[in-house]
């Protein structure tokens, strides 16, 4: 089955999912740039914004190493650690404390992350509704593929 076939079926299942989900959703698409393993990879993370907290055993770069390592040791695509990693970074950016400005109740995210010589930075973010955000990730991830 090509790429594209199975993105477009694995969107499907989470479209019925998300349906069944009853508190405040939230949306992170994760876009990973110049990386050799993940070149141009991207993936969805569905959740609710209970998951979303700081937690105190690490720091914003701490969870940023985290989510290099992982990109760079792991299938990102099959990791539990990078989904644990994303969500626990979220609450440190700027556009996570922005988020609170907005009208609406539940959100999605974009976050860049781009490997450099240093490291890993996360730039180029964005937020929108959830609505808004299901529809846009899912395109932006078949023009990946397609």
């Amino acid at each position: 089955m090509s790429t594209f076939r199975k993105l477009k079926k694995e969107h499907l299942i989470i479209d019925t999912q998300i349906k069944t989900i009853k508190e405040r959703k939230i949306g992170v698409l994760c876009n990973f740039h110049n990386y050799e393993q993940s070149s141009g990879a991207s993936f969805r993370i569905i959740g609710v914004e209970s998951q979303i907290k700081k937690t105190q055993n690490f720091t914003k770069d701490d969870l940023l190493g985290l989510i290099g390592h992982v990109v760079s040791t792991e299938d990102i695509l099959k990791s539990k650690n990078i989904v644990s990693a994303v969500l626990g970074y979220l609450p440190y950016t700027d556009t996570w404390r922005f988020s609170n400005l907005t009208n609406t109740e539940e959100k999605g995210f974009v976050l860049n992350f781009y490997k450099n010589p240093t490291g890993i930075s996360c730039r180029d973010c964005s937020i929108t509704s959830f609505e808004k955000w299901a529809i846009q990730s899912k395109e932006e991830q078949l023009q990946l593929v397609g």
